[in-house]
């Protein structure tokens, strides 16, 4: 399988709905199973997964700016969340523990899934 990689400049000026949240990807999910999937997605396509993401820029009062938070936006390293609603906040204290923890130290095989 071939693999190739694109980077694109991205520019994000101001969020321009009420409710957007600018992510930016801490870490990535990385599973076995991804290898499947991912040759049947094809040229061009954003490779599917969990992050863990800082919230950069909000225009959204539950995701204030450096808020962690878990989503499925794949391996992207930015992301705008139209409303908040696909994000799920680190509503605890991780101390010392890397953020990485948030994805399961044994990736989604860990879980048992």
């Amino acid at each position: 399988m071939e693999v190739s990689i694109v980077l694109y400049l991205l520019n994000y000026q101001d969020l321009s709905a009420s409710l957007e949240v600018l992510c930016e990807a801490v870490y990535l999910t990385v599973d076995p199973y991804m290898r499947i999937h991912g040759e049947l997605l094809g040229k061009n396509k954003t490779m599917f997964g969990e992050a863990c993401c800082k919230v950069i820029k909000t225009r959204n009062g539950q995701f204030p700016v450096g808020t962690l938070v878990k989503s499925s936006s794949g391996w992207r390293t930015h992301f705008i969340s139209p409303d908040g609603k696909d994000l799920q906040p680190i509503s605890f204290d991780l101390g010392s523990l890397s953020p990485s923890v948030t994805l399961g130290v044994l990736g989604m095989p860990g879980y048992g899934f």
